[in-house]
């Protein structure tokens, strides 16, 4: 859920997946961590189910069999 601003994920507190932090910036990932813990169980669910949605769709659109067919060809 939480991700370096570093990576090409973005937008994901919007979307409810997980929160894209500045590496220089600590105090935003306390505060993302209060968040977090603060979910009652139907957030929680729902966050984990969107992020969790998020990396299965991300994997299968970079179709990584063919990509890695491709790598040792």
């Amino acid at each position: 859920l939480f991700r370096s601003d570093q990576t090409p994920w973005r937008g994901l507190k919007e979307k409810k997946r997980g929160w894209d932090l500045p590496l220089a910036r600590p105090e935003l990932f306390e505060k993302a961590v209060q968040d977090a813990v603060a979910f009652d169980q139907a957030q929680f669910d729902q966050w984990s189910q969107n992020a969790w949605q998020y990396a299965h769709d991300y994997g299968q659109n970079l179709n990584l069999a063919e990509a890695y067919h491709k790598l040792f060809e």
